[in-house]
């Protein structure tokens, strides 16, 4: 289960990032399937936070087993881009967005390569 959490957790973050950009047709859904109350900024952004949260948590988990550092320094970069943007720039919150999705990537790639890995 822990390989699946930086997957998990950048998949919140890009839900909670859209929910900012807002396109009309998210907005809709989101309203249709009773779920209007998560486009309050009240609810975004620690819903945002939580999920930032749990990639750093599941990078640096992984960081021990293969020993580079570089997706969670990416990362960083990332989530920084995207907090300090979040209130007032469609193109940085989406920049950080696929920061964050890139060192996720290279994660993945990284865990694939290495030999340590542990099976539960």
């Amino acid at each position: 289960m822990k390989e699946y959490l930086d997957k998990i957790g950048a998949t919140g973050s890009v839900f909670a990032g859209a929910c900012c950009i807002a396109p009309p047709a998210l907005l809709g859904f989101l309203s249709a399937s009773g779920l209007g109350f998560l486009i309050s900024e009240s609810i975004l952004f620690p819903l945002q936070l939580g999920f930032l949260s749990l990639v750093a948590y599941s990078l640096n988990s992984s960081r021990r087993l293969h020993g580079k550092a570089a997706p969670l320094y990416i990362f960083g970069a990332g989530a920084s881009v995207l907090l300090v943007t979040r209130w007032f720039s469609i193109v940085g919150i989406i920049a950080g967005l696929a920061v964050i999705v890139s060192a996720v990537i290279l994660n993945s790639s990284f865990r694939k390569v290495c030999a340590c890995e542990v099976k539960a």
